[in-house]
């Protein structure tokens, strides 16, 4: 309970929206978390406190904020921008400022699959960067739909739902698959504080099917600037493999390995750093009634030809900041030497 009160502030970027996982509903807001005046004077934690007095700069105070109430203590500037939650659900979080309105944010959880409300989602994550959700989740669908609930096998009408199942979120898919239902998932590796935060998931049982190893990195860049993922599979089952990440922007394909999203007037470049034979695409997201339309969102997909082995994945998102990128040119290092 001591550390609660971290999450709201971590788990929410720049644009107010919060890591979407399971079935919250889209586009989920923070706004002001006032148990975190409680949570402050129960712990001695001023992070709480303050947090939640700069959110009420512009946001409407109720009486539980003056019954809790703390005195700011301008701890914020002590504020760590890196976060990892463990548990059975771990979530990991990184930033470049609290103050920057512009400034980027991303979260990536892991956890399992087959708890109630779960979506087909391990190693899905969310960026928010020049004041934009470039990288988002669906949320959930309407909760009156046929076989909603009803996900106990891996055929269950729960999972032909897109935004339910893999095909809608920011996670490999292999051999047009959903990821296990029974999956579960660990962040093996992270760190935080450091030049170039980062977390690294095994999701292998997300892919039993098809991979005896499945790894996902994520690494801040770039002084904070551009976000990296890399997943390695060992595919012991000869497999397709669409990388995909879902978008409000408009999609570019610039040429088979560079895509440019741009969303109110901002700008993203993605590159595939590899593999050789990966090549970029795009699809709508939207669907038939009676699933939610997804009107105006997309797909950007990275595809790759059936094959076994090893196999490593690298893409690179740069938010295009004022100013420009002095660019990304660390040699290729592999999950196991993070």
């Amino acid at each position: 309970m001591s550390l609660t009160g971290y999450f709201p502030m971590y788990s929410a970027g720049p644009s107010d929206l919060m890591l979407n996982y399971a079935d919250a509903g889209e586009k989920s807001k923070l706004t002001a978390p006032h148990t975190e005046m409680w949570l402050a004077g129960v712990y001695n934690n001023n992070h709480f406190s303050d947090f939640l007095i700069e959110r009420l700069q512009t946001r409407t105070a109720n009486v539980r904020n003056v019954i809790w109430y703390r005195p700011y203590s301008n701890i914020s500037m002590h504020r760590d921008l890196d976060k990892f939650f463990g548990g059975k659900v771990a979530l990991f979080f990184s930033r470049s400022s609290w103050t920057d309105a512009n400034a980027l944010w991303v979260g990536i959880k892991a956890g399992y699959n087959k708890v109630n409300h779960a979506h087909l989602d391990l190693g899905n994550f969310e960026l928010d960067a020049l004041g934009q959700r470039w990288v988002r989740d669906l949320g959930s669908d309407d909760y009156n739909l046929p076989g909603y609930f009803s996900g106990s096998t891996q055929t269950s009408q729960r999972w032909t739902y897109y935004r339910i199942n893999s095909f809608s979120h920011n996670v490999p898919v292999l051999n047009g698959k959903n990821q296990d239902i029974s999956a579960t998932s660990q962040i093996v590796k992270h760190a935080v504080g450091v030049a170039e935060p980062f977390t690294i998931i095994d999701f292998t049982e997300a892919y039993k099917e098809f991979a005896t190893s499945a790894l996902r990195g994520l690494k801040v860049v770039n002084e904070r600037k551009a976000v990296l993922i890399q997943d390695e599979f060992e595919i012991a089952k000869a497999s397709s493999i669409s990388w995909g990440i879902t978008t409000d922007a408009t999609i570019l394909i610039v040429k088979d390995k560079e895509a440019e999203l741009t969303l109110n007037g901002k700008k993203l470049i993605v590159k595939i750093l590899s593999p050789a034979n990966a090549v970029f695409s795009s699809e709508s997201a939207q669907q038939a009634a009676p699933q939610k339309a997804n009107t105006g969102v997309s797909r950007l997909l990275a595809k790759m030809p059936e094959q076994t082995g090893n196999i490593t994945i690298t893409i690179l998102l740069e938010p295009q900041w004022t100013g420009g990128l002095s660019g990304y040119s660390s040699a290729m290092v592999s999950l196991s030497n993070w």
